[in-house]
């Protein structure tokens, strides 16, 4: 699977993932290509927009309680259970953002790069912490839903990823 020599490449995922990362090794020049499906990935990055997008549904509960002016419906509404409410929305908000982080590293293929040997375990955290450090600042929150929504949009109405047909030969002997 090359292209000019140059391998299909994607994100890897990492290990146990499904569909499992591949790493072959070319026969003629002995580089070492990492190849994996961009539908995969394609998935990985909408999944990330969206626990983004429900992290900041979440988190608008504790905002609201805060505001004078919601404050009051949100106590009618929940009675005795509304901080416990709150409580538990802050909390969902953050497992949210560390599922949204996990989806983004899987399609990045950092921790297969790790794996493979390429390179060690703390430049693959190191990486890994400034991709999602980017995509964060650019997609999280309630100010940058449109941006979110319009990654996601793009995303989805991609089609499905296919290698032209003298091209889809496993070239690995």
């Amino acid at each position: 699977m090359t292209t000019n020599d140059r391998p299909i490449q994607a994100s890897l995922m990492d290990p146990g993932s499904s569909p499992p990362a591949e790493i072959k090794t070319h026969p003629e020049t002995d580089y070492t290509y990492a190849f994996v499906d961009l539908n995969y990935r394609r998935e990985n990055l909408i999944k990330a927009l969206q626990y983004f997008g429900l992290s900041s549904q979440k988190e608008g509960m504790s905002t609201a309680v805060n505001s004078p002016n919601r404050r009051g419906s949100i106590i009618s509404r929940y009675g005795r259970n509304a901080e416990r409410i709150v409580e538990g929305a802050k909390n969902n908000a953050e497992k949210l953002m560390i599922e949204a982080e996990s989806e983004l590293i899987k399609a990045t293929g950092i921790l297969a790069i790790m794996d493979s040997g390429l390179i060690k375990e703390p430049e693959a955290k190191s990486l890994a912490k400034a991709f999602f450090k980017d995509f964060k600042e650019k997609y999280a929150g309630p100010v940058n839903r449109k941006a979110r929504d319009q990654k996601k949009a793009q995303l989805s109405s991609k089609r499905r990823y296919r290698l032209p047909k003298e091209e889809a030969k496993d070239t690995s002997a």
